[in-house]
């Protein structure tokens, strides 16, 4: 969790502009059974936009973690709207402007590498628009929901949210931003 950890004090205090006030940005990190137990206690808080770190296999050499990072971003959504309308009030107002303050974040922290062979292969992107399962039981995971609207290494939400996943190799020097 020392990559986790870190990570909590790259986005710290992250705010993003939503119509014509500033909305805080919450930072989580697990698997699916902590994501169902955040989600839970944060009943009628304000939940999203949300940043969720899952927790993969690392390796440290000289203090410095490697991993294979995923990032959700998450915003809550209408599951009625058509993509057209989820594509402005969800995406356009909030997903997209969290992606590049995440991104550039990530780039400019001096204790963190987005290790990549070329520039424009450093972050690997998928939307899941109108995401979710009506579900509560803090028991299933992904493996749980074969053949339904899934994406491999994700997280899967009770509630229904617009998000973008974001992959990429991470190198982080964590003890620096934890100390």
């Amino acid at each position: 969790m020392i990559i986790a950890t870190a990570l909590a004090t790259v986005f710290q205090g992250l705010t993003i502009p939503y119509n014509s006030s500033n909305r805080t940005v919450q930072y989580g990190y697990g698997d699916q059974k902590e994501l169902l137990k955040w989600i839970k206690s944060m009943g009628n808080s304000q939940k999203y936009p949300l940043i969720w770190y899952i927790l993969n296999d690392f390796t440290e050499l000289n203090g410095k973690y490697e991993t294979e990072a995923t990032l959700i971003i998450m915003q809550n959504t209408e599951s009625a709207w058509f993509n057209k309308t989820r594509q402005i009030e969800s995406y356009t107002k909030i997903i997209n402007p969290l992606t590049n303050l995440v991104k550039n974040r990530l780039t400019e922290n001096l204790h963190v590498e987005i290790v990549s062979r070329e520039l424009k292969d450093r972050f690997k992107e998928k939307d899941e628009p109108n995401y979710g399962v009506d579900t509560n039981n803090e028991n299933l995971t992904t493996s749980d929901f074969k053949g339904k609207k899934t994406y491999s290494d994700v997280n899967i939400v009770t509630d229904i949210v617009d998000a973008r996943v974001i992959k990429f190799s991470l190198r982080i020097n964590a003890e620096c931003l934890i100390n």
